[in-house]
């Protein structure tokens, strides 16, 4: 009957949506899955040689040296950035913590102006690059934050590297 066509038709567009529905849902599994080992490697192979860094930085500075403090300030300034690079690495793989709404934030009380000069030392060599100087005027030494230390050092870090790169 009429009623009976009607029926297996809405059966078969339904069968066909559901089926439609495990290809899209098998070939985005297979996406995120492809991405998250792609993270993984890249993470592994970044880690290596930037384990070795730190290593190296991390003893060149508790060596006794009679060289000059700028010295040390430079090594520093590697030991930062590369601090700041595993950072980066961990954020790759945060990825999946995100996209389940389980991102970790490390929140802590930290000093505004020190985080402010932190991120301009670390952009000081980009700017010398373009034969420009960096200041800080930090006009409110005690103010606070309450925030993820390696998280607003990292926009601080993109907002003058912007800087410096458009100027």
């Amino acid at each position: 009957s009429a009623s009976d066509l009607a029926f297996a038709e809405e059966i078969g567009r339904r069968a066909a949506i559901a089926i439609d529905n495990a290809k899209l849902y098998e070939k985005a599994q297979r996406e995120v899955q492809a991405r998250q080992d792609l993270l993984a490697l890249v993470s592994h192979d970044l880690r290596n040689p930037l384990s070795a860094i730190l290593l190296s930085a991390d003893i060149f500075v508790e060596l006794p040296t009679s060289d000059d403090a700028g010295r040390k300030k430079r090594i520093q300034a590697i030991q930062r950035s590369a601090h700041r690079m595993d950072r980066i690495i961990g954020d790759l793989l945060d990825i999946a913590s995100i996209e389940t709404g389980h991102l970790t934030v490390e929140m802590g009380r930290h000093a505004f102006a020190p985080l402010v000069r932190e991120a301009i030392e670390t952009q000081r060599p980009a700017a010398a690059l373009k034969a420009l100087r960096l200041e800080d005027v930090v006009t409110n030494e005690g103010f606070d934050l309450e925030c993820d230390r390696g998280r607003v050092l990292q926009v601080f870090g993109n907002v003058i590297g912007n800087a410096i790169k458009f100027t």
